[in-house]
C-alpha cells in the first residue's frame, strides 16, 4: 500500500536531512517523527515505539519538559507504548505531559495529550478500580471542553465522548466484579 512506499521514502529522507543537515535538529525530530507515523501505519508498532521514544527524549532535552510540541510528541509515544502494552511506561511518559494540559485546558492539543494518560491508565488489561476511576477522572471533562471548543460534531469530539463511554464501562465492570 501507500504507506509500505511510503516508508523508504521517509528513511531516505531522514538519512539525507541527517547527512546534508546534521545540526539541524527540528527537522530531523520532525522527520523522524513521520517515520515513526509511517512504520505505525505499515503495523511496525514496535519499532515505531523506538523511533518515538528517541523523538521525546530529544525534544524534551532541546525544548524542555513544558512545551507544547514535547507534549505533542510525548502523547504520541504514549498512545504508542499503549498499543504495544507497555502500559506503565505510557503511565509514566503520560504523567511526564499531563502537566501541559493542565495550564492550557482549552487547548485541542491538551485533549489529545490528556487522552494519552486515559488511555495508558483504563486500557491496561491489569488496570486497578483506582486506575480506571483516576482515568475516568482524568478525563471526565474533556469531551464537553472539546465540544465546546471544536463543536459537538467533530470527529475529535465523538473520539473522547466514546473514549470516556469505555472507560466508566471499565471501571463500573471493575467495581462491581
Amino acid at each position: 500500500g501507500t504507506y509500505q512506499e511510503a516508508l523508504p521514502i521517509t528513511e531516505a529522507l531522514l538519512a539525507t536531512i541527517r547527512r546534508a543537515w546534521p545540526d539541524n535538529t527540528n527537522e530531523i525530530i520532525q522527520t523522524s517523527a513521520n517515520l515513526a507515523n509511517v512504520h505505525l501505519k505499515c503495523g511496525r508498532a514496535e519499532e515505531a515505539a523506538a523511533i518515538n521514544k528517541d523523538v521525546y527524549e530529544q525534544t524534551c532535552a532541546i525544548r524542555g519538559p513544558g512545551s507544547l510540541f514535547t507534549a505533542t510528541l510525548g502523547a504520541n509515544y504514549a498512545l504508542n507504548l499503549v498499543q504495544v502494552g507497555r502500559f506503565a511506561d505510557a503511565r509514566a511518559v503520560g504523567r511526564e505531559i499531563v502537566q501541559w494540559a493542565h495550564r492550557n485546558p482549552d487547548s485541542p492539543h491538551s485533549f489529545h495529550i490528556v487522552k494519552a494518560l486515559m488511555d495508558s491508565l483504563y486500557k491496561d488489561p491489569n488496570a486497578s478500580v483506582d486506575d480506571l476511576r483516576e482515568a475516568v477522572e482524568v478525563f471526565e471533562n474533556i469531551p464537553a471542553t472539546s465540544s465546546r471548543v471544536l463543536g459537538s460534531a467533530h470527529p475529535d469530539t465523538k473520539t473522547y465522548e466514546k473514549a470516556l463511554a469505555k472507560a466508566k464501562k471499565a471501571l463500573a465492570e471493575k467495581s462491581s466484579a
